[in-house]
C-alpha cells in the first residue's frame, strides 16, 4: 500500500531546497479544503479550532453453513451486520504545524447470532472507543506537497459487555502518514493509518466477543474468537488507506473523488493463525461538499464496494459474501 504514496514522497524530497520555511497562516483558507474519508496533511492554524461530526452507515452479509460436510442441509443462515456510527472530532492548533485532536464515537450495531440465525438478533447501542492524537506537519520548503505524521492512543471507552461490541477493550496505538499535494485546480490527498491492537488474555469466566475494529467504520464479528477461555487472543491489526481528489467547481461547491481501502490482518489464538480471519474492502467514493462560507462545510458521499473480501468469506463455513453501499454524512466547522 505504501506504493500508492511513493510518487508524492519522492517528489517532496526532490523539491527541498534550503530556503525559508513557508507555513499556512490564519489568512490562508485553502487548508480547509479537505477530503471526506481522509484528512490529508493539513494542520490547524495556531489557536484555531475545528469541530467535525459525521455519521457512517455500513452493512455487509454472507451465508454461513455451520455443517459444511452436509452442504445445503437446511441449517444455513444469512449472517448480517449493520452499524451506524456517529463520530465527533475536535482539533486545536497548538502551532502552525502541530495539531492536537480528540475523536469520540457512539455506535448502534446489529449482528446475527449464530445461535439464533433468524434476522438481526443482537443489538448494542453505546459509546465507542475514544482517540487522542497529535498531528505534526513537516516543514514545507516551497513545494506543492505537504507531509504529516499522526501519533495517537485509542482508549477503551466502548462497550464490550454486549454484542456486537462497540470497542476493542484495550488501549491501542495509532500511527498515520498523510500527504497533500496542491494542484492548479484542487488538491490531491493521501492517508495511510495503522492501528495496533494489542493482544489480551481471556479469563475462564469470560465469553468475549472479538476485539476487531476498522478506524471509524466497522466491528467485525468472528465467532471463532468467542469462548477462547484461558487463552491469549491476538486480534489482527488494521490498515486504513485513502487517496482522494477535491475539485472546487464553484466557490461554494466541491466535488470529491476518493478510493478507500480497509485491511484487517489475520487474528491469532495462542500465536496460531486463525484461517480466513483477515478481511479486505476497497471502495470508490464519489462525494459532494457545500461551503456557504469559508469556515463551514456540509459534506456527504456514497462508498461503492469494488472489492469485498469480508471476514471468513473464503472459509468452508461461508459463501456468497455481499457488501452493500456505505454512506457518510457530516460537517466541518472552523472556529477562529
Amino acid at each position: 500500500m505504501l506504493l500508492l504514496f511513493m510518487p508524492l514522497v519522492v517528489f517532496q524530497l526532490a523539491m527541498m531546497p534550503v530556503m525559508a520555511v513557508e507555513t499556512e497562516t490564519e489568512g490562508d483558507d485553502t487548508w480547509f479544503m479537505l477530503p471526506i474519508n481522509g484528512e490529508g496533511a493539513s494542520t490547524m492554524p495556531r489557536d484555531n479550532f475545528m469541530i467535525q461530526t459525521h455519521v457512517d452507515i455500513s452493512e455487509y452479509s454472507n451465508l454461513i453453513d455451520p455443517t459444511p460436510q452436509f452442504w445445503l442441509s437446511g441449517d444455513e443462515f444469512k449472517y448480517k451486520f449493520r452499524k451506524i456510527t456517529s463520530v465527533s472530532e475536535f482539533r486545536y492548533g497548538i502551532s502552525e504545524i502541530v495539531t492536537l485532536g480528540a475523536r469520540i464515537r457512539y455506535a448502534d450495531a446489529e449482528g446475527t447470532n449464530a445461535l439464533n440465525p433468524n434476522g438481526l438478533s443482537n443489538a448494542n447501542a453505546s459509546m465507542g472507543d475514544t482517540d487522542l492524537f497529535l498531528k505534526l506537519r513537516f516543514p514545507n520548503f516551497s513545494t506543492p506537497t505537504d507531509m504529516a505524521l499522526t501519533l495517537g492512543v485509542e482508549f477503551p471507552t466502548g462497550n464490550i459487555d454486549e454484542t456486537p461490541v462497540t470497542g476493542t477493550g484495550g488501549v491501542d496505538m495509532i500511527m498515520g502518514l498523510h500527504l497533500t499535494s496542491e494542484l492548479h485546480r484542487g488538491k490531491i490527498f493521501g492517508d495511510l493509518t495503522y492501528r495496533f491492537i494489542r493482544d489480551y488474555d481471556v479469563a475462564a469466566n469470560l465469553r468475549p466477543e472479538p476485539r476487531l475494529q476498522f478506524a471509524d467504520f466497522m466491528h467485525v464479528i468472528d465467532p471463532r474468537l468467542a469462548n477462547t477461555v484461558n487463552q491469549t487472543v491476538d486480534p489482527g491489526s488494521e490498515v486504513f488507506w485513502n487517496v482522494g481528489y477535491v475539485y472546487p467547481f464553484t466557490p461554494q461547491f466541491r466535488l470529491c473523488g476518493e478510493v478507500t481501502g480497509i485491511r484487517g490482518m489475520v487474528s491469532r489464538i495462542n500465536s496460531v493463525n486463525i484461517e480466513h480471519s483477515d478481511y479486505n474492502w476497497v471502495f470508490i467514493s464519489p462525494g459532494l461538499q457545500y461551503s456557504p462560507d469559508s469556515d463551514f462545510t456540509i459534506e456527504g458521499n456514497v462508498m461503492i464496494p469494488v472489492s469485498d473480501s469480508v471476514p471468513f468469506d473464503q472459509s468452508v463455513y461461508s459463501v456468497d459474501p455481499s457488501t452493500d453501499y456505505w454512506y457518510r454524512l457530516g460537517m466541518k466547522w472552523h472556529i477562529r
